[in-house]
């Protein structure tokens, strides 16, 4: 926002002119009728706001999730909503330990099974999600830190190992998409008399934004001379 107007009527004893360039006309007949604002006010449809946005790769989690859970649900003879409702640290226990004893799938195919605890972490995160998306709800924080117990203790007994994979530290695409525009160049002049310092500035300004435009993600290359260029943070 502008600051106030200044000039000779902006002073400490007319602090009310000071503001007239931000006050509106209420009474103003060319402006939109109060009905319009009335109508969002209460007609609008706020649960387009309130419900939470997921890229479409982790709707397919959540939604793979979810279908696991109805179908546990129906193996103990129980509706899904009803066990939403009545969650426990032993429902849970139950259902994660019967998500790990399946072997397998649709058509009787043969599924790749859970082999790290990291995965099993990962299907707790997504379920919690779930339990957002369908009640509205989080899951309270008492049961969220004992499931980490929990966890633990299913993992030792399914024999699931400690470390998984290493994930990938880049991401192909976004250096593909790295342009000139995206590299800035300069000279850092040493204090100490030393040779000059050479500056690569990589800005990623396409990195992921599926809820929105993010800033742009920087990494710098610096190097003495032209014989090193060090990665660094």
């Amino acid at each position: 926002m502008a600051p106030p107007p200044s000039g000779p009527a902006c002073d400490s004893n007319s602090e009310s002119a000071c503001q007239d360039g931000y006050l509106t006309d209420a009474t103003s007949t060319t402006s939109i009728p109060p009905e319009y604002y009335i109508e969002q006010w209460q007609n609008g449809d706020e649960l387009e706001y309130l419900k939470q946005d997921y890229s479409p790769g982790t709707t397919v989690l959540l939604d793979r999730t979810e279908e696991q859970w109805h179908q546990f649900a129906k193996y103990i003879r129980q509706g899904p909503i009803k066990l939403y409702k009545g969650i426990r640290l032993n429902l849970l226990r139950a259902f994660f330990d019967w998500l790990l004893n399946q072997k397998t799938g649709r058509g009787g195919r043969r599924l790749r099974g859970t082999k790290y605890r990291s995965y099993l972490g990962t299907y707790w995160k997504l379920y919690r999600l779930v339990f957002d998306r369908a009640t509205g709800d989080k899951i309270n924080g008492q049961i969220n830190r004992s499931m980490q117990k929990v966890l633990c203790k299913l993992a030792t007994k399914h024999g699931l190992r400690e470390f998984g994979r290493e994930k990938p530290c880049i991401r192909p695409q976004a250096l593909l998409e790295l342009r000139y525009k995206h590299i800035d160049a300069s000279i850092v002049r040493d204090k100490g008399g030393g040779p000059d310092r050479f500056l690569l500035e990589f800005g990623f300004e396409f990195t992921k934004n599926f809820l929105g435009a993010k800033d742009v993600y920087g990494y710098r290359a610096r190097g003495f001379g032209l014989s090193a260029i060090k990665i660094c943070d």
